[in-house]
């Protein structure tokens, strides 16, 4: 629940708003795949001692869905980097 919270408040405070921008201009999201990073919403899948975070495939859906949320190409881009 707590990544699955982190997730909803970065998508609706930081993805929605600058999600336009990136649509427009077609740049790559880097600062917000750095953000994402930072809170810890990528390597969910990946095992702890690979430098994953080691959650099941539903809290990794949760994650992923939430972030989709606020834009589906920002949300591939992410997990693309995952």
């Amino acid at each position: 629940k707590e990544f699955q919270a982190t997730a909803r408040k970065f998508a609706r405070e930081e993805i929605i708003p600058s999600a336009a921008h990136y649509d427009k201009t077609g740049e790559y999201p880097v600062p917000l795949i750095k953000r994402a990073w930072e809170l810890g919403l990528m390597n969910g899948h990946i095992p702890e001692h690979c430098g994953g975070l080691d959650l099941g495939i539903f809290d990794t859906c949760l994650i992923t869905e939430e972030i989709a949320y606020g834009c589906t190409g920002v949300q591939t881009a992410i997990e693309a980097n995952s």
